[in-house]
């Protein structure tokens, strides 16, 4: 019994999930492991799958969606920072929201 249809088979054909997310690797720039993966969620997960649900459920619901995370200004701070202080950076990011609605 297969997993899949014959049809969503020949669909697929040729396409190498691997090869999908060892190429948003090395698309990356950096040697540092942390950075490679966000970077690839953030090619893969996020732009492909994520954001185009979050947008399909707003409007199905006609609710205006935000994603505060996304604001390019931040992304570009949360590049920035070494990979110790993102893997444990949470409790950062929270205050530094809290910080920013004074």
């Amino acid at each position: 019994m297969n997993l899949f249809s014959n049809e969503f088979n020949k669909e697929i054909s040729g396409r190498n999930s691997f090869s999908y997310l060892n190429r948003a690797f090395n698309e990356c720039g950096s040697k540092d492991i942390v950075d490679m993966v966000m970077c690839a969620d953030i090619k893969t997960n996020l732009l492909d799958d994520l954001l185009v649900k979050m947008d399909i459920a707003c409007m199905a619901n006609s609710l205006e969606g935000r994603s505060p995370f996304l604001d390019h200004k931040m992304m570009e701070f949360c590049a920035a920072m070494p990979s110790n202080m993102k893997i444990k950076g949470r409790e950062l990011i929270r205050r530094l929201f809290l910080y920013g609605k004074r």
